[in-house]
């Protein structure tokens, strides 16, 4: 029981905020961003993610957070925001910044997620 207890509580620390939002416009569960981009032959979502945490060498301040929109062909606007909520500073790299937002892209109308770094939306 006790360890239960534990691993419950470590759970809830870990991913203290998940959600998909109720409101909004529907984006079509991610399928654009998750696509190739056909300049740079990478997923739409690698270039959003490049925008925000560059190759992963610059760091990011306590509690920063950053911003970046994308736009599709016909007018959709994807907005993205990261944010670093510890003390001290530290780093991400583009493959943990895009298994963070694959989550939030693959709600109907986007969401937000926060673990024991970063938070995604």
């Amino acid at each position: 029981m006790r360890f239960s207890l534990t691993f419950l509580f470590h759970a809830l620390l870990i991913s203290y905020v998940n959600c998909c939002f109720d409101t909004g416009k529907q984006g079509d569960y991610g399928k654009w961003l998750l696509g190739k981009d056909l300049a740079t032959n990478q997923e739409q979502l690698a270039v959003a993610c490049g925008a925000l945490v560059g190759r992963g060498e610059i760091k990011f301040a306590a509690r920063e957070r950053r911003h970046f929109c994308i736009q599709q062909e016909n007018g959709f606007k994807w907005d993205f925001q990261l944010k670093y909520i510890r003390s001290g500073s530290r780093a991400i790299g583009i493959e943990e910044c895009m298994g963070g937002m694959r989550k939030e892209v693959k709600c109907l109308r986007g969401g937000q997620t926060s673990y024991y770094n970063w938070e995604y939306m």
